[in-house]
């Protein structure tokens, strides 16, 4: 960063302008608001203060794999005041290469053999005998166990070979491991599709479920007996063998259709440098003769970029749009095919809103009771683009949504400030102007948050921290950092957590595999590499677990800080984490994560509501070099920036997850994509369609979520309920986590999720009850 003074906006401390040159402040008394001065002051970068190091410092001895004690040397900063816990230390240090005394590589996450790439294909083939025999089993009449176990350790042993190896392709380091493991899980898919149109196993199934099994069974196998038929079903088992092989041929048509259309949502734009005007073209980037452009450039400062990029890059491409038809045709066909009268139906079967009629309920009555506030705060952007002199069409359109709604967050970053150098009125009277309304429709209040100040006191270490020091109060268990086996991990900077529980021990494993690496996506992603469930023996088999980010990795003197934004995607992601590991269910087919999509986001929504609760951020939020807590206006501003324009971005939602509705509902459609986008665009996101667009072209969910999208949105109503009922008074309270735990985490999808929600909060949840519970969220 330059040392000469550079304009930033919403600097200086609150009330007064401060001027910062190196260690020297001169403090400037002022009658203007505080929010006013952080848009006219001027600053230097602050000087940072020398950072002692250890080397080699020991850290208190954490579990190994295997259970024994041992000792793990880091690289510390150290604070002024006080020292990290063992666990902060790990997260904000570098690893240190140290000498090992186990010689042998016991393979990665420890599964045994698994030393080098070829080693996938044995597993493969392990997986394959295995599943022969269990195969032969469950179709005997001399089958001594229940079928459901038999079918379940089927789901073991395929789920353990495919998740593990899905999460090796996507995040390990060399291209021969992943190419192994992609091969690897294209065995298995090949595995199951054989499975999945087994006449024989399927009768026996069938009859089990008919007349019951030869042994007793009770409401959990029952279900997931249910369950392991649905999917047998859903893949056309009980057709005819011309119509089977027409559901095969469909089925691989749409696997292809949907990587096909997904891979283009993300191609960027080219279009010759004559055709537009040159200082336009250096803004989207040159690539030979022509310009690329390579996304909307939602939060640019100009208005005419913004349009440029926004028509560009929405625009209409008649091969993709093809694509899509084909994709929405043939999904329309399989459903019929097996006797479904849309694909929405078919998709919807085993949700908590098992119909479509009942999703489009649902959108609508949430629609019309977002409408006034969404018109209030549309009316708000609207005064915003009217007092920005540099804006040449008043009219909010789609391209101006998420610059102004940025302008009333209360993080700001570098770059945004050309805007009100060219007005006649000040940002910072401007923001005073937002501030005022803002509390007097909404009662809350813009608190400015400098990011790099805010990050400052959010280094990863600490947001472990506050995580291990939320679950133990919430659950009464801690995150240990375990030593590794050697070959255990595919990087040297991951690290490996023991979820251990005061009394029962160790419930599973976590894999941390948080920085920056070649080859990375920069999507958050919760992997399940093995799923627990009950073994014959009375033991529990453990669930291990991958979270996956690419953050900045520590330095030697500055730990990894995090923003707000990032905190909030940790905890979201280790919520699905601790479905996995508090869950305790009988069989892996419906461990943690693995219960119907609009559920499977409840517990990870409700983190970020831990995550942005000022109680909850002061209790670990701490400066990585002094020591000190972060101050109550950082807190609250970080609280407070989620509560900027909450009805538009829950209209957005609404919007997508209707077009996903109507594409995937009766067919013909009757009208092409884009003619429906128009109509829905206008109906239900208040902004109006700008025609040669088409924005469905780039909205990859459509093929991955397939008239799901509406789960964000039922699973940000239930995680809302249970923290308005739970927590919210409260975020630490035992006795409602323990509750919380026990009533629903620990059963995963072994149990109708509606069930186990109403059991917790003890009343009958509807479509009304989630709508009225996002509208009491976004007044409180």
């Amino acid at each position: 960063m330059s040392q000469k003074m550079t304009s930033k906006l919403w600097n200086g401390s609150l009330g007064r302008l401060k001027l910062q040159r190196k260690r020297q402040s001169v403090q400037v008394l002022s009658t203007w608001s505080s929010l006013h001065h952080r848009c006219l002051s001027v600053s230097t970068p602050r000087q940072q203060g020398h950072l002692y190091r250890y080397r080699d410092s020991k850290v208190k001895p954490v579990f190994s794999h295997a259970g024994e004690f041992r000792t793990t040397s880091y690289r510390l900063q150290t604070r002024n005041v006080t020292t990290w816990s063992p666990l902060a230390s790990v997260f904000n240090s570098q690893p240190v290469e140290k000498f090992r005394f186990d010689f042998t590589n016991q393979g990665l996450f420890c599964i045994p053999g698994l030393t080098e790439p070829k080693s996938f294909h044995i597993l493969y083939e392990d997986a394959e005998n295995i599943t022969d025999e269990l195969v032969s089993e469950a179709a005997s009449d001399k089958r001594s166990r229940k079928m459901v176990e038999v079918l379940d350790d089927m789901s073991d042993v395929l789920c353990r070979v495919a998740d593990m190896a899905e999460f090796v392709r996507v995040a390990h380091p060399d291209m021969n491991y992943s190419t192994a493991a992609e091969e690897a899980c294209l065995g298995v898919n090949y595995l199951v599709e054989k499975l999945n149109t087994n006449v024989p196993l399927y009768k026996a199934l069938k009859k089990v479920h008919l007349e019951g099994d030869t042994m007793p069974t009770d409401d959990i196998d029952k279900r997931v007996i249910e369950l392991f038929l649905v999917d047998f079903e859903k893949s056309g088992i009980d057709l005819n063998d011309t119509t089977r092989e027409k559901f095969v041929e469909l089925n691989k048509k749409i696997i292809h259709l949907s990587n096909t259309f997904t891979q283009r949502t993300e191609e960027p734009i080219r279009v010759a440098k004559n055709h537009l005007p040159e200082n336009l073209q250096y803004v989207f980037g040159i690539d030979g003769d022509n310009v690329a452009v390579t996304g909307m450039f939602p939060y640019h400062q100009s208005e005419r970029v913004r349009e440029v990029a926004y028509r560009l890059y929405l625009y209409r491409l008649e091969h993709q749009e093809a694509i899509l038809e084909r994709l929405l045709s043939t999904r329309h066909e399989l459903a019929q095919l097996v006797g479904f009268p849309t694909f929405a139906h078919r998709s919807l079967q085993d949700a908590i809103m098992d119909k479509p009629e009942a999703v489009m309920g649902f959108l609508e009555s949430l629609a019309k009771a977002l409408q006034p506030r969404v018109k209030e705060e549309l009316n708000i952007i609207k005064e915003m683009k009217n007092l920005d002199s540099a804006a040449t069409n008043k009219e909010v359109m789609p391209w101006d949504l998420a610059y102004y709604m940025s302008q009333a967050v209360a993080e700001q970053s570098d770059g945004y400030n050309e805007i009100e150098a060219a007005s006649n009125l000040s940002l910072g009277a401007c923001m005073d102007g937002l501030d005022q309304l803002f509390s007097k429709l909404y009662d809350i209040n813009l608190c400015h948050v400098e990011p790099i100040e805010a990050a400052s006191y959010l280094s990863l270490g600490a947001c472990m921290d506050g995580l291990d020091q939320l679950f133990s109060k919430l659950y009464d268990i801690n995150l240990c950092h375990v030593e590794p086996a050697r070959g255990e991990l595919w990087a040297s900077d991951v690290h490996k957590l023991a979820v251990t529980h005061k009394t029962e021990g160790v419930l599973g494993y976590i894999y941390c595999d948080f920085f920056l690496r070649y080859r990375k996506n920069n999507q958050p992603c919760h992997f399940t590499i093995q799923g627990g469930r009950q073994l014959p023996d009375g033991e529990y088999q453990l669930p291990k677990v991958a979270l996956y980010m690419n953050l900045v990795p520590p330095g030697s003197t500055v730990p990894c800080l995090l923003t707000h934004s990032q905190l909030e995607n940790l905890w979201h992601e280790m919520g699905h984490a601790m479905h996995s590991m508090l869950g305790r269910t009988r069989y892996q087919h419906v461990t943690g994560t693995r219960c119907s999509t609009d559920f499977a986001e409840v517990p990870s929504i409700l983190m970020e509501y831990f995550a942005l609760d000022p109680r909850v951020i002061s209790s670990f939020a701490r400066h990585y070099k002094t020591g000190e807590e972060m101050p109550s206006q950082m807190v609250q501003g970080i609280h407070n920036s989620k509560k900027t324009f909450p009805a538009l971005t829950l209209q957005q939602s609404v919007f997508h997850s209707m077009l996903d509705q109507v594409y995937h509902g009766k067919h013909p459609l009757g009208k092409s994509t884009t003619d429906i986008l128009a109509e829905v665009q206008n109906e239900y996101l208040g902004l109006p369609y700008v025609p040669g667009t088409a924005w469905q072209l780039r909205f990859s969910h459509i093929a991955g979520y397939g008239a799901r999208y509406y789960s964000y949105l039922l699973s940000k109503a239930l995680a809302a309920k249970i923290w308005q009922r739970c927590f919210r008074d409260d975020p630490f309270n035992r006795t409602m986590g323990e509750q919380y735990r026990q009533k629903v985490l620990a059963h995963g999808g072994q149990k109708p999720p509606l069930e186990l929600l109403q059991d917790l909060l003890g009343e009958e949840l509807t479509p009304q009850t989630f709508v009225d519970t996002l509208i009491e969220d976004l007044d409180s």
